[in-house]
């Protein structure tokens, strides 16, 4: 339902609309990551191996990012004019109200931790329906994309309650001692961790923030539609990575072998779950959604066949990154994170002004795969070796028996 909606949003407001409403979102989630201090996998580990305390730890997190959250605002308003030029205060204002919002709740990763996944799962499937419906009402009444940057807020402000309130009342009580050999937070990793967000979500949000200066704004926000509709059908497969951490984290107080075993059966699942949903947009778009979009979206079939094909990469890319934020090499993935923005990013600006949405797409999976693939058979073989093998069709029905049986 919901992603119908979004293909009505997109068709409502056209494509220079949804580019001024991306780079919005793009440029909040930037300053939302500093602000987050790059403590997110942080938060989850803590609350994994201690859930007796995380009360307390989610705490002391909170009251940490909100004072963050206050200095990163107050330099966005601050600096306006060059974050936002030709935006009125207003959206400014709402920006902000984003980015604190977003940096200082901890109630998902909070629930994420204790592996509340069935409230977590009915506290976002009822906000999002009833997003859904409000949106209906904006697009009937011709509302512009200011409107939908507030209902954001306000699906923030709700969610984020319902699961604050959620895990305060369903924690475990008791303390928790961590296993041996696991250390709580270093400052260099919070400062790895921090890098490495940055860098990640300033590689996502690339197109929206520097495509609207890069090219005519109808043709980025062509292009931004297909990432969205894209990032649409991805949303489970990322929340299915997330949803893993506590277990990737209690298999390896089991053992190594133990964290082998579901490492790899969740990068064969990532896999195929990316694939299918890839197939599935695909069709979906060339039988009906293209039509729906209508004449102002034409063109925009190769984007999605392209960033589509990702979503298994997409996927599995964030596995390998818990993974080696649990066995601390978050050096590595910051190199990757690095290698990926910059061979993006010099793609994009050398390409000028031959940029098109599928040659956009193009760089956009060339980049990931280019950074992810080199780094694990340069750093990590082991790694790269499973993810190979992940692709065997006859290790998706034991890798779903594996999955299934975590407790």
């Amino acid at each position: 339902m919901t992603f119908v909606v979004g293909i009505a949003v997109l068709r409502h407001l056209g494509p220079e609309g949804n580019a001024e409403l991306s780079n919005v979102v793009a440029t909040v989630a930037l300053f939302a990551t500093l602000a987050k201090l790059g403590l997110d996998n942080v938060v989850l580990r803590e609350v994994a191996d201690r859930p007796g305390e995380s009360a307390r730890t989610i705490g002391q997190f909170m009251i940490l990012r909100l004072a963050a959250s206050i200095a990163t605002v107050s330099c966005l308003i601050y600096f306006a004019e060059l974050v936002f030029p030709g935006k009125p205060m207003p959206v400014v204002l709402i920006a902000a109200a984003l980015v604190l919002i977003q940096a200082s709740d901890l109630g998902l990763l909070w629930c994420q931790g204790l592996r509340l996944l069935q409230f977590t799962s009915i506290v976002m499937i009822a906000v999002v329906l009833v997003s859904a419906a409000v949106k209906i009402v904006l697009i009937l009444t011709g509302a512009t994309y200011v409107a939908f940057l507030v209902l954001l807020i306000a699906d923030l402000v709700v969610a984020g309650m319902a699961m604050n309130i959620g895990a305060l009342r369903f924690r475990p009580r008791g303390g928790g001692v961590p296993p041996a050999g696991v250390r709580i937070t270093s400052v260099p990793e919070v400062g790895y961790s921090l890098a490495i967000s940055v860098v990640t979500v300033a590689y996502f949000s690339f197109d929206a923030v520097v495509l609207p200066r890069l090219m005519p704004l109808e043709e980025a926000g062509r292009f931004l539609a297909a990432k969205s509709l894209v990032d649409g059908a991805s949303a489970i497969g990322g929340s299915f990575t997330v949803a893993l951490f506590p277990f990737l984290v209690a298999a390896r107080n089991r053992s190594g072998q133990a964290l082998d075993e579901v490492f790899e059966a969740s990068l064969t699942v990532a896999a195929y779950l990316g694939l299918a949903m890839a197939g599935a947009l695909i069709l979906g778009y060339f039988l009906v959604i293209d039509t729906v979009l209508g004449s102002r979206f034409h063109g925009i079939g190769g984007a999605i066949v392209c960033l589509a094909l990702g979503m298994a990469l997409f996927f599995q890319a964030g596995l390998i990154d818990s993974r080696l934020t649990i066995h601390r090499r978050v050096g590595t993935v910051l190199v990757k994170a690095v290698l990926a923005l910059a061979l993006k990013a010099a793609m994009i600006i050398g390409l000028g002004q031959s940029l098109t949405p599928t040659v956009i797409a193009v760089t956009t999976i060339v980049s990931a795969y280019a950074a992810t693939l080199a780094v694990t058979y340069f750093a990590l073989p082991a790694m790269f070796w499973s993810q190979t093998r992940s692709l065997s069709p006859t290790r998706l029905i034991p890798a779903v028996n594996t999955l299934r049986g975590l407790r």
